[in-house]
């Protein structure tokens, strides 16, 4: 989980909350990472509505995760792998 990008002068930034969700081949969710977020959310001292934003992150992104909403859906991954394989035999690094 990140915040939303913003400019800062020249530089665009953001702030990474530690958080991760990772979607594993057997369909199985697991989250990553609670104790550096718990950590870093004490020494940076976000508020409550930092709290509530990154809930609310992981709530929605849970949610397409369970529906297989893009970019979820096996549809995209498979497609990705297509043009992968493409690409690397076209390079001769598959055969």
């Amino acid at each position: 989980m990140a915040s939303p990008y913003y400019r800062y002068g020249d530089v665009l930034t953001y702030i990474d909350y530690d958080l991760d969700v990772v979607l594993l081949p057997d369909g199985t969710v697991q989250e990553l990472d609670r104790d550096e977020f718990a950590k870093h959310k004490l020494e940076y001292r976000y508020g409550d509505n930092v709290q509530a934003q990154v809930e609310e992150g992981l709530a929605r992104l849970r949610s397409r995760i369970a529906a297989r909403a893009f970019p979820f859906d096996d549809g995209m991954v498979k497609s990705y792998y297509e043009e992968w394989k493409r690409e690397t035999t076209r390079k001769g690094v598959v055969e």
